[in-house]
């Protein structure tokens, strides 16, 4: 028994040897296979680089992400969106600057997002492009699912959007109630509740707001049944919980669009710069929205958008014209083109000095693809 054990030990002795240097031979193949980790790399900086006095072009891919859209005749191709129709298309559909810099983006059937120009230094040392960014927000989200994005403006330093069910190309279940305020700012948004003595009539669904002033409101409703459509219009005074029911005579004239030469004299000057009729849709100062007219109303009237600001004004026609002027300065003209054939523009507004274009390809009643244009205007 012990010349076995004896005659055992070199041979187990040997397996060792062999194991342990099997085990050196593996470590040493894969660290020569592996690839080496870059030492030193910072981590890819959020949103989007935006040169001096460049443009930048996104389109919304199918999973709701912004992704840099191909140039016009750039010969790339981009992978389309299925189209539907406007009042269930997801994508972007209305900016609402904030006083305190940025802004809030609504995107239909999706949700909110805080958008801002930032520095990019101010994430990274050792970057100084300025960067377009995104920040979700998405507290007030759910809201969004069966509703569509009918209006935005600001009240006491927040935005506002109404959301609302359209009667004719919803495909959604209800779900009550049937519309949604939504107030945001850079930290977050909520469901906001009317006063309880102005929050409507009983079965009746707020379909369109009109801020005339930060607190005064043209308020449509309407209730839906089998046979009927019943429509009732009020003024609302949000601050005071005031609310006066009106005819739809003095509703549509109240929420009619004004006469250009009512506008704020900066705004007659860019409009002034447009041949042909056009409806403006504008922010003022205070936070409100107003519609002013140019020409005549028919089916060759051209929409655009405005923003009356601290500094000047801008304008934005839906085919791409665009003026802005600052105080001060010269007025300057903005060459837009339009990313694909059929595009629009559904909403303009200037944040942090940068000029940000909701743009969208009209199929009326459907949209296709549909994304963002922001254009330095180093303001």
């Amino acid at each position: 028994m012990t010349s076995t054990m004896v005659s055992l030990r070199p041979r187990i002795s040997a397996i060792i040897s062999c194991g342990i240097l099997f085990f050196f031979l593996t470590c040493i193949f894969f660290s020569c296979t592996q690839k080496p980790k870059p030492l030193g790399l910072p981590e890819p900086l959020p949103g989007f680089e935006l040169p001096p006095g460049g443009t930048l072009w996104l389109g919304l891919s199918t999973d709701d992400s912004y992704v840099p859209w191909p140039l016009p005749d750039s010969g790339n191709e981009q992978a389309a969106i299925v189209p539907s129709n406007f009042a269930v298309h997801r994508g972007p559909a209305a900016i609402e600057p904030l006083p305190g810099g940025g802004a809030i983006l609504a995107s239909n059937r999706s949700g909110l997002q805080f958008i801002s120009l930032v520095e990019s230094s101010a994430v990274d040392a050792r970057f100084a492009q300025a960067r377009f960014v995104f920040k979700s927000i998405g507290s007030a989200d759910p809201a969004f699912a069966r509703r569509t994005v009918a209006g935005s403006w600001l009240r006491k330093g927040k935005a506002m959007f109404l959301l609302s069910r359209n009667p004719i190309f919803e495909t959604e279940p209800f779900e009550a109630p049937g519309y949604s305020f939504i107030s945001a700012d850079a930290n977050g948004s909520e469901i906001w509740q009317p006063p309880s003595s102005i929050a409507g009539v009983e079965d009746y669904a707020v379909y369109a707001c009109y801020p005339q002033a930060p607190d005064s409101w043209a308020i449509q409703m309407r209730k839906d049944t089998d046979d009927r459509v019943d429509m009732l219009y009020e003024l609302w005074t949000p601050d005071t919980g005031k609310r006066q029911d009106i005819s739809k005579g003095v509703f549509e004239k109240t929420v009619s669009p004004e006469a250009i030469a009512r506008a704020p004299q900066a705004l007659r000057d860019l409009a002034a710069q447009i041949e042909g009729s056009i409806i403006v849709s504008c922010r003022m100062a205070d936070g409100s929205r107003r519609a002013f007219l140019k020409g005549n109303s028919g089916e060759e009237t051209a929409s655009a958008y405005a923003q009356i600001y601290s500094d000047g004004a801008l304008l934005v026609a839906g085919d791409g014209r665009g003026y802005y002027k600052n105080k001060g300065l010269p007025l300057r003209s903005i060459a837009i083109p339009l990313p694909v054939p059929d595009a629009t523009i559904r909403d303009a507004a200037l944040v942090d000095g940068v000029l940000v274009i909701i743009w969208e390809e009209d199929l009326f009643p459907d949209v296709g693809d549909c994304g963002l244009m922001i254009f330095n205007l180093g303001l």
